[in-house]
C-alpha cells in the first residue's frame, strides 16, 4: 500500500506539470493561438486512449495472473496496432492539410498522439511492477520537457502559434516513446516486428476497449467540437481554459484509478469475498473524489485571478460548472475498471456508442436553445447516464460471479 501511495503521488506531481505551465502558455500565446493549442492538446489526450487499445487493462490482468506470455502478447499487439493507426492518422491529417490549407505543422499531431500512448503504456509498465524510481524519472522528465521546450520556443520565435506549440511537444513525446519502446524491448516483452493482432488473445478485448475509448473521447470533447464552430475564438479560449482546469480534476481521478486498478485486480483474483473488496476500494475512491472536488471549488477562483491574464477571468464561471462533469466522470472511471476486470469491454463499448449518439444530438440541440450553458449541462447529463450504466452492468456481473462462487463452494 505504501508503494501504491508513492506511485499515486509521483503521478500526481508529474501530471501537475501541465497545469503549472498553463499560466505561462496562456500568457505567451494570443487567445486565438491558445484556443488552437487547447483544442489540439485535448484531442491528442483523448485519442491516445484509442491507440493504447486496452493495453493498460490487459497488461494489468496478465501481470495479476503472472502470465508472461499474455503480458508480451498484450504489448506486441499494442505496438502493431499503434503503427497501423499512426499510418492512418498521417494520411487523414495530410488530406486535411491539403484540402483546408492548414499549417503543415499539424502533421505533428499523429506523432503526439502515438507518442503519448507509448509514454502512457511504458509508465503503466513501471506502475504495475512498482518500480517507483524509474517511474518518477520517466514521468517527470518527459512531462516537464514536453511543456518547457515549446514554451521556450514561443518566447524566442516571433509568431509562434498554437499549432507550432503542438509540433514541438510532439518531438519531445517522440523521444520519450523511443526510450519507452527500448525499455519494453530490454524487458523481453516487445519485439520490433508487426504481428497480426487478430490472432492475439487480447484482440477482442482491446478492440472494444479502443472503440469504447474513441466513443468516450467524442463524449469528452464533444462540447468543444460543437462550440469551436459556432462561437468566436476569444470566447472559445475562455471555455477551453475552463475545460482544461476542470480536466485537472479528471486527470487526478484518472491517476488515482490507474494506481488503484492493478491493486484492485490483484486483490479480486485472490480474495474469497469479492463484494467486500469491491466496497472497500469503492468507498476509498469516492472519498478521494469528494475531497478533491471540494478543494477545486474552493480554489478555482483564486487560481484564475492570481495566475492567469485578466482576459481569462470569465473562465471561472465555466470552470465551476464543468467540474461537476469531471466529478461524475471520475466516479465512472472505477466503474469502468470493474467492467474491464470482468472482461466486459464489449458491453462498455455498446453503452458508450448509445450515449455518444445521444450526446451529439442533445449537445447540438442544447446549444440552439440554451447556448454554452446548455452544452455544459448536456455534458453533465451524459456522464451521469454513462456512470450509472457502467455501475449497473458491473455490479450485476459482480453479483453473478459471487453467487456462482457460493454455489460452487
Amino acid at each position: 500500500m505504501k508503494k501504491l501511495f508513492t506511485l499515486s503521488l509521483i503521478t500526481l506531481v508529474s501530471s501537475s506539470v501541465a497545469f503549472l505551465f498553463l499560466p505561462y502558455i496562456s500568457a505567451s500565446l494570443s487567445m486565438v493561438s491558445f484556443a488552437d493549442y487547447s483544442f489540439l492538446y485535448s484531442l491528442s489526450a483523448v485519442l491516445s486512449g484509442v491507440y493504447i487499445f486496452g493495453t493498460t487493462a490487459s497488461y494489468s490482468l496478465a501481470a495479476a495472473e503472472e502470465n508472461d506470455v499474455y503480458a508480451s502478447d498484450s504489448l506486441q499487439m499494442f505496438f502493431s496496432v499503434n503503427v497501423l493507426l499512426s499510418v492512418i492518422a498521417f494520411i487523414v491529417t495530410l488530406v486535411a492539410i491539403i484540402s483546408f490549407n492548414i499549417s503543415w505543422a499539424l502533421l505533428a499531431l499523429p506523432i503526439l498522439i502515438s507518442g503519448r500512448s507509448i509514454f502512457q503504456v511504458t509508465s503503466h509498465y513501471f506502475r504495475v511492477h512498482k518500480n517507483t524510481s524509474k517511474f518518477a524519472y520517466y514521468q517527470i522528465i518527459t512531462l516537464t520537457a514536453s511543456f518547457l521546450v515549446p514554451l521556450l520556443c514561443s518566447e524566442l520565435i516571433d509568431g509562434f502559434s498554437g499549432v507550432d506549440f503542438i509540433a514541438v511537444m510532439a518531438v519531445i513525446l517522440l523521444i520519450a516513446a523511443c526510450v519507452g519502446l527500448g525499455i519494453l524491448y530490454n524487458a523481453g516483452l516487445l519485439r520490433f516486428a508487426l504481428i497480426n493482432p487478430i490472432k492475439v488473445t487480447f484482440f477482442r478485448f482491446g478492440l472494444f476497449a479502443a472503440l469504447h475509448s474513441l466513443a468516450a473521447a467524442l463524449i469528452t470533447i464533444m462540447d468543444r467540437f460543437i462550440l469551436i464552430g459556432v462561437i468566436d475564438k476569444n470566447t472559445f479560449a475562455l471555455y477551453a481554459l475552463a475545460a482544461t482546469l476542470a480536466s485537472a480534476l479528471s486527470l487526478f481521478f484518472t491517476i488515482v484509478n490507474q494506481n488503484i486498478a492493478p491493486d484492485f485486480y490483484a486483490k479480486m483474483k485472490v480474495t474469497g469475498d469479492k463484494m467486500k473488496v469491491f466496497y472497500q476500494y469503492l468507498l476509498v475512491y469516492f472519498a478521494i473524489l469528494v475531497i478533491a472536488f471540494g478543494l477545486y471549488q474552493g480554489l478555482i477562483s483564486y487560481v484564475v485571478d492570481v495566475f492567469f491574464p485578466k482576459e481569462y477571468a470569465g473562465a471561472v464561471k465555466f470552470a465551476r460548472i464543468l467540474a461537476f462533469a469531471s466529478l461524475i466522470q471520475g466516479a465512472y472511471f472505477f466503474g469502468a475498471s470493474v467492467l474491464m476486470y470482468f472482461n466486459l469491454s464489449e458491453k462498455l463499448f455498446k453503452i458508450t456508442i448509445i450515449l455518444g449518439g445521444i450526446s451529439i444530438v442533445f449537445g447540438i440541440s442544447a446549444y440552439n436553445f440554451f447556448g454554452i450553458s446548455g452544452v455544459i449541462y448536456n455534458c453533465i447529463l451524459i456522464w451521469f447516464l454513462y456512470t450509472l450504466s457502467a455501475y449497473f452492468v458491473g455490479y450485476r456481473e459482480l453479483k453473478r460471479v459471487v453467487n456462482s462462487e457460493i454455489v460452487c463452494s
